[in-house]
């Protein structure tokens, strides 16, 4: 049976790696990246169910890492964590249909209380949900 997947998109070298780890200890399969490419590439190399996203990342805007995946998966259903200290609006968060804004800094138990809510681990992963065609 394939693990629920998750991206964790930050520059915060730290704290990401903090995130990766724990959400791997609760069982799932996390891959992380420091900036807007890495991210479009891991996303595209394997599309994960959830990314949870910064907004500042050093070469860009978190937002192109989800332009990026949706210009490659234009019908994908991807749940959508932002955590990030820097305003963000409401339009926004519809226009990139986020379902959870965290305002940094943030309690990790917080973020992965959030992560098992959008991700729960003892449902079907998508890849093994969709019918086979």
């Amino acid at each position: 049976m394939k693990r629920r997947s998750v991206l964790v998109v930050e520059d915060d070298v730290v704290l990401c790696t903090a995130m990766g780890t724990a959400l791997a200890h609760r069982g799932y399969d996390t891959r992380t990246a420091h900036s807007v490419a890495d991210g479009v590439e891991l996303a595209n190399a394997q599309l994960p169910e959830l990314v949870i996203l910064d907004i500042s990342l050093p070469d860009g805007l978190g937002w192109s890492v989800l332009d990026g995946i949706r210009s490659v998966h234009p019908d994908i259903e991807l749940s959508v964590v932002v955590a990030t200290s820097d305003r963000i609006t409401r339009s926004q968060l519809r226009e990139y249909q986020v379902q959870r804004y965290i305002s940094k800094p943030y309690d990790l138990s917080h973020m992965l209380e959030t992560v098992l809510e959008l991700l729960p681990l003892d449902e079907p992963c998508r890849q093994e949900a969709e019918p086979v065609r």
